[in-house]
């Protein structure tokens, strides 16, 4: 092969692997959902691939064009083959697939970063944490469905509510929501209400204070805010108290809840670091993935989120 046959081969390689790497980019830049973490830079290293590429081109073309001794002059007038190196630095075939496997790698890297950070901010409302040391905002807000009882959820947890009850009913359990959302207001007073009555059994205003953080939860405390946390009880006994354990719902919704994304949210002997006491009736939804894992080891969702989410993700 000439050297002139040989250059045009090499210009060709470099239209070619300009056209591959180009539809490398898009196939990958096109799972980016536009707005995704990492998508912005997509355009940035095109461009730069597709310069880097046609600077070599424009080389390799000017061989052609007469711009430079080609190898043939040279070894004509030298008589011999050393002066064929500057013509051979141009990019082979092999940079160009090395360039592009690169390129390739480089976006996909993005990519799967980009789908977890999606995930991450995707679950960062299931695991929302509420409690003495994570007060709710005030004004947190939330698109809600009425379910059963006239009473309101989160509206991303109705289907599974609903279908969880539903198994239930087949199963030949009813199962009552005695109370699901409850706005800000609501809270402060149910809490108010609940100092009153202590104090009526003789409990000084301090201790009577005290003692209704453990029994209901103080206002930017509640779960029940989020739209996420429902008050579960057997139809046949639907009294929130700890004897409630005993009832067919009870045990239905151990069994059961985690396949619908619950759990127990305040289990036996994690008062100290729930901060609230047991109990029995009080389901949160948390999704299916990580229900299971806290059902399945008997954590509470503080335990859980310590132990199995990073720091990281938490803040997200």
């Amino acid at each position: 092969m000439s050297m002139k046959d040989h250059n045009r081969r090499k210009i060709r390689v470099g239209q070619i692997a300009v056209v591959c790497i180009g539809a490398a980019l898009l196939a990958v830049g096109g799972v980016l959902a536009a707005g995704t973490p990492g998508a912005e830079a997509l355009p940035h290293l095109h461009a730069e691939a597709v310069e880097t590429i046609q600077g070599n081109d424009v080389k390799e073309a000017s061989l052609q064009r007469g711009e430079t001794d080609t190898a043939e002059d040279t070894q004509a007038a030298t008589g011999s083959g050393e002066a064929t190196g500057d013509a051979e630095k141009g990019m082979t075939y092999h940079d160009f697939q090395y360039l592009t496997e690169q390129i390739v790698e480089n976006q996909m890297e993005l990519h799967r970063e980009a789908s977890k950070e999606l995930h991450r901010q995707q679950d960062a409302w299931r695991l929302i944490l509420v409690n003495s040391t994570h007060l709710l905002d005030e004004d947190y807000a939330v698109e809600r469905t009425k379910v059963g009882n006239g009473q309101y959820v989160d509206s991303r947890i109705a289907p599974e509510l609903e279908a969880m009850l539903a198994a239930a009913k087949e199963d030949g359990v009813e199962i009552s929501i005695i109370s699901a959302y409850r706005s800000y207001d609501r809270q402060v007073n149910l809490y108010k209400n609940k100092i009153k009555r202590l104090e009526r059994h003789g409990y000084s205003k301090a201790e009577a204070t005290e003692e209704a953080g453990t029994v209901v939860a103080i206002p930017g405390m509640s779960e029940h805010a989020t739209g996420l946390a429902l008050d579960l009880a057997s139809k046949s006994y639907p009294v929130l108290e700890e004897e409630q354990e005993n009832t067919d719902a009870y045990q239905w919704l151990m069994q059961h809840c985690m396949e619908y994304g619950f759990i127990l949210r305040y289990p036996k002997d994690k008062e100290e670091i729930t901060g609230i006491i047991y109990e029995p009736w009080h389901f949160r939804y948390v999704g299916e993935e990580h229900a299971r894992i806290i059902m399945e080891q008997g954590l509470c969702l503080e335990e859980y989120l310590e132990q199995y989410i990073t720091e990281e993700e938490k803040e997200k």
